[in-house]
């Protein structure tokens, strides 16, 4: 395909507003931005430590603020950033998170629908206490077979409506522990979360994870190499002067489970921290 001479490394940010020196106060205020070179009858460049960021321009008349957002900011700390708009009486939405970003929009000073993420490598997390019904895999021939965890959570769904309490949607919950444990806790676990415990089907049994703080990795591929991404979440962990707690539970957390030929796998890795 013929190139079209688009420069890649220089994408440029225009933002259509109404009224240029407002919406620029606004951005300095709110966000942090510098006002760099500017004319508020055609443009304003705004800049963040000394370094062009986007562009604010003079929009056509009957300009219709945006509803949905055409471009985004990234956070070094998005929780923090949602504070302080927060707290500057910001039009904000809900906070989202997913398995490796997490992101929320604002309303600026017209109403446009603006972004804001975070990507994250490695990201902290606290869970309070999880209440879990499934089957234990305790046998280590059975731990050993790649396919006995798809098995076991397969028969999971098909049983379960045999469960008390469940949630909606509930996900399957991977639940296990590396450092020493007592017999009622070895092996690997394969649940769904109940609210209250009531009749525990047959075969069954409840396990409960106390509150816990976590290290959260999201992981795409085969389970058998989730073993590299765990050695990789310890350096992380060990970078952000986190420290292991060998007594904790793991927990393997999947959206779409149930079936018995496992190909690739999308889970999210909760590891225990202190």
């Amino acid at each position: 395909m013929t190139s079209a001479f688009i420069d890649r490394t220089r994408p440029k940010v225009i933002h259509y507003v109404k009224n240029l020196e407002q919406a620029a106060n606004w951005y300095r205020d709110n966000l942090g931005f510098e006002i760099g070179p500017h004319d508020y009858h055609s443009f304003v460049e705004l800049f963040m430590d000394g370094e062009y960021v986007f562009h604010l321009s003079q929009g056509r008349e009957g300009l219709v603020p945006l509803q949905a957002p055409i471009f985004q900011f990234s956070s070094r700390d998005i929780e923090k950033t949602y504070a302080i708009l927060q707290s500057r009486n910001v039009e904000v939405g809900p906070m989202s998170w997913y398995p490796d970003y997490s992101s929320f929009t604002f309303r600026d000073l017209e109403g446009n629908e603006v972004g804001i993420s975070q990507s994250f490598e490695i990201r902290f997390s606290q869970l309070e206490e999880l209440l879990l019904v499934g089957f234990r895999l305790k046998n280590p021939q059975e731990l050993l077979n790649t396919n006995a965890i798809p098995h076991a959570a397969h028969e999971l769904k098909r049983r379960f409506a045999e469960i008390s309490h469940t949630i909606d949607s509930a996900p399957m919950i991977g639940a296990f522990k590396t450092g020493e444990c007592s017999d009622d806790e070895a092996g690997y676990w394969v649940c769904v979360q109940i609210t209250q415990l009531g009749t525990v089907p047959e075969g069954m049994l409840a396990l409960r994870i106390p509150a816990q703080k976590y290290a959260v990795n999201w992981f795409f591929g085969h389970r058998s190499e989730s073993k590299k991404r765990y050695a990789k979440m310890q350096r992380l962990i060990n970078n952000a002067a986190r420290q292991l707690k060998l007594q904790a539970w793991n927990l393997e957390i999947a959206k779409s489970w149930g079936e018995l030929q496992e190909v690739e796998v999308e889970l999210d890795l909760y590891v225990g921290i202190s």
